[in-house]
């Protein structure tokens, strides 16, 4: 969605991590006792709880979950945020369970809920809440960040008037400023 990848990436990044949850999944199955009697993880709508609940709670913290990804793994010019990429994202995907878990599963990725739902052949009539919902979100997020991070890049394209200008020639240290005292210039 933010263009960062060619559409053939995409497609194998959406197949790897499908593959990838059918295979959890089905290594799952195999380990447990009784697999062929569980759900495996599948996710589900808690009893109590609306539809509307889960979608909403899904599409949010889907979204905080993409945006922190936006806002640090995939960060091109921050450094400093993409090595702090693992601790962000783990803590938004433990912060999206500790809220959804007991509501819906916590599904926060289609891949996640499809896997279980494949191999283990459980398809809850709300099923659809956990394609919908990580979608809506991503499809919340994206443009919400390319916004921000345009408007961030625009400012920091501006110059500083009290930057020191640290090119040759410069007697008096302040860039585009005609003084040599930083009060004179503020």
């Amino acid at each position: 969605l933010t263009k960062d990848i060619a559409l053939p990436q995409m497609a194998a990044n959406i197949v790897a991590q499908i593959v990838g949850a059918i295979l959890g999944s089905g290594l799952l199955y195999a380990t447990i006792p009784n697999g062929e009697e569980s759900t495996l993880g599948s996710n589900q709508i808690s009893p109590g709880v609306g539809y509307g609940n889960a979608l909403c709670g899904e599409i949010v913290m889907t979204a905080v979950l993409v945006a922190v990804v936006l806002s640090t793994a995939a960060s091109k010019k921050n450094v400093t945020a993409k090595s702090q990429a693992p601790l962000a994202i783990g803590f938004a995907v433990f912060c999206a369970h500790a809220v959804l878990l007991p509501i819906d599963g916590c599904s926060i990725n289609p891949a996640r809920s499809l896997g279980p739902a494949i191999v283990s052949g459980t398809w809850p009539g709300t099923f659809w809440v956990f394609i919908v919902g990580p979608f809506l979100g991503a499809l919340i997020a994206v443009p919400a960040h390319l916004f921000f991070i345009s408007k961030f890049e625009e400012e920091a394209d501006y110059a500083d008037p009290l930057a020191l200008d640290q090119s040759p020639g410069s007697a008096d240290g302040l860039k585009g400023k005609g003084t040599t005292n930083i009060d004179e210039a503020v």
